[in-house]
């Protein structure tokens, strides 16, 4: 286990995520991301979100802010994009806290809570993910 975390400036990392949805639904997505400075970062995901009523795709981009002090690294992330169910295209907007924790030096793993509107409807999202960084 490494005794710090690593800084975000300049770091680039692919993240797969795996999450229930509230109401009944899952969700699966994947991520890039690139590190600003040591406390912001872009980042650009998409993925999919279905229940037993329906399927939809999203695309976001948005900001992350982290507090990146110990091994443990608290997150907040903003995102906006456009989901689609096939038929219909509506836009999206994901509100995001999390935690990760690294399990070596270019692994990490976390956990997250969201609430994402698609359109009128809202999702509260809960799920793990896991993170490689990239030099």
């Amino acid at each position: 286990m490494p005794h710090a975390a690593l800084a975000d400036r300049g770091e680039v990392s692919l993240a797969g995520s795996l999450g229930a949805a509230l109401p009944v639904g899952v969700t699966a997505e994947l991520s890039g991301r690139y590190g600003l400075t040591d406390f912001s970062a872009v980042t650009a995901q998409v993925g999919a979100l279905g229940d037993v009523r329906d399927a939809w795709g999203a695309a976001q981009v948005g900001v992350v802010v982290l507090f990146d002090v110990v091994a443990w690294v608290p997150e907040f992330s903003v995102l906006t994009g456009l989901a689609s169910n096939g038929s219909t295209v509506r836009p999206v907007g994901t509100v995001t806290v999390g935690v990760r924790r690294f399990v070596s030096m270019d692994v990490s793993l976390g956990g997250y809570v969201s609430l994402r509107a698609t359109g009128r409807e809202l999702a509260g999202v809960a799920g793990l993910t896991v993170s490689r960084l990239f030099d």
